[in-house]
């Protein structure tokens, strides 16, 4: 497949995504705001990421068009095999997203529904069972624990872009960043499924973006954030899988989201306070309170995010010192980053109440 071709497919990914947001924003499910975690103070059009799933899918199908002699090959059958699966996984994730738009869901039982289809992926499509952290140094975990890690690993991205979005571009272009990240890693290390499905969702969301950034027209939604969080966790999977990837490139990818996420729910846990409960404590909504604004905020996260996409190229020439290098020093500078912003919040008084 060209680059002419792939070109062609982003622009019917983001244009398709575009009408689609228009659509619903004529007449779309209304997100009202509420004091517990969210940043707007009007009803706004939601699940717009609907719209993307719809615009990524069209794009999708005209790409298994264009490249119909290269799915006759012995390989790339298996790999889109994968793609479709996780495809499938991530649509019964934005159903259930969708839903919880709409009736307002119970913590548990979404939290359940979700964990089961994590499950049936990392079961069914594929797993992680080792993790190489040097040459020579390896972990087994053997096929138990490498589902149930794997299907972890699924459970916390979905949450993690999810929790994320809750401010004006923040997590839907971060996600976006990410995808074309791993898209090009996906393409170099010779994995064109999950590499075209990437690029195609990183499309989709600029298309959703130039409605919802900077001025909020149109949310993703849980419906949106459930799908894009799953995708970008399988496709990682499958990345990791067909192009040789390694494993700790998937979590530096998309780093900045993880890290926010991952160090409010110790903040939290650390403060004995409710994990299951809606709140406004993570660093992004410490620096709504302490006066920045949406747009500001969500270019310092893209701005991370291409950090993260830049560090992980040192993995082209020392494939996975180069990559758990570049993983421990990123986590090192998040958590110092992260740090000194809670000490910053408690000493103003922008912590949460």
């Amino acid at each position: 497949m060209s680059l002419l071709v792939l070109f062609v497919l982003a622009v019917c990914a983001a244009a398709a995504t575009w009408l689609g947001c228009r659509g619903l924003i004529a007449a779309g499910v209304a997100d009202a705001p509420d004091h517990k975690r969210k940043a707007h103070r009007d009803p706004v059009p939601t699940s717009g990421g609907l719209a993307v799933m719809l615009g990524a899918s069209v794009a999708m199908l005209l790409a298994i068009w264009a490249a119909r002699d290269f799915w006759s090959g012995d390989a790339a059958p298996a790999s889109a095999l994968r793609v479709a699966a996780a495809w499938a996984c991530g649509l019964l994730m934005m159903v259930l997203g969708f839903v919880d738009d709409v009736y307002d869901m119970r913590a548990k039982p979404k939290f359940g529904l979700m964990a089961v289809l994590c499950l049936v992926f990392a079961i069914y499509a594929t797993h992680v069972s080792e993790l190489q952290l040097w040459p020579g140094v390896t972990l087994h975990f053997g096929p138990v624990f490498g589902v149930l890690g794997t299907a972890a690993w699924l459970f916390v991205m979905t949450n993690g872009v999810n929790f994320m979005d809750g401010a004006n571009g923040i997590s839907m272009g971060s996600s976006a960043i990410g995808l074309f990240a791993l898209s090009l890693y996906a393409w170099w290390g010779g994995a064109p499924a999950p590499a075209v499905a990437a690029l195609l969702l990183a499309a989709a969301l600029v298309g959703f973006l130039v409605w919802n950034f900077p001025n909020g027209k149109i949310f993703a939604g849980d419906a949106g954030s459930l799908f894009i969080g799953f995708m970008a966790g399988a496709l990682s999977l499958i990345a990791i899988r067909d192009a040789q990837m390694p494993v700790l490139l998937a979590p530096l990818l998309f780093l900045p989201l993880l890290a926010d996420v991952i160090l409010t729910v110790v903040w939290r846990a650390r403060r004995k306070r409710n994990l299951l409960q809606a709140h406004r404590d993570h660093l992004y909504q410490v620096a709504i309170r302490a006066g920045s604004t949406h747009k500001r905020i969500a270019i310092a996260y893209w701005l991370a995010m291409s950090q993260c996409a830049l560090a992980a190229a040192v993995s082209l020439v020392f494939p996975f010192e180069g990559s758990t290098s570049a993983f421990f020093v990123s986590v090192l500078l998040f958590s110092y980053l992260a740090f000194h912003g809670r000490k910053f919040a408690s000493a103003h008084g922008y912590d949460a109440p």
